[in-house]
């Protein structure tokens, strides 16, 4: 008997501390954000608030293609490509930790430059 699965999504911002590939997921990226905002999603279960902080570093999963497709992907000089960036999107809780929706819309999805 299978467990039943518990929607859940939480709107995070924040600014990019860095990247690199997942280990275990080609075509997913690791990043890290400091968390600057955490807030449910109405109507949804909010699994990841309780674990995550504000202020803190939160480690996120997301599909690499969301930075490639970003019109302007140069780096600010100084900086690997988007660190210090800003980052607004939607997350679940899953087995691996927080994975930024994989095909968010527009809305839900921003990353701009510092």
């Amino acid at each position: 008997m299978s467990m039943p699965v518990t929607e859940n999504l939480t709107q995070l911002s924040g600014r990019v501390l860095s990247w690199e590939p997942h280990p275990l997921r080609e075509g997913w990226v690791l990043l890290q954000l400091q968390l600057e905002s955490c807030q449910p999603v109405p109507g949804k279960a909010d699994m990841l608030g309780a674990s995550l902080r504000v202020g803190r570093p939160a480690q996120l999963v997301l599909r690499q293609d969301l930075l490639a497709a970003h019109p302007d992907p140069q780096p600010v000089p100084g900086l690997q490509a988007f660190e210090a960036w800003r980052l607004r999107c939607r997350a679940k809780f899953t087995p691996e930790g927080a994975q930024v929706e994989a095909h968010p819309e527009p809305e839900h999805f921003q990353l701009a430059r510092p």
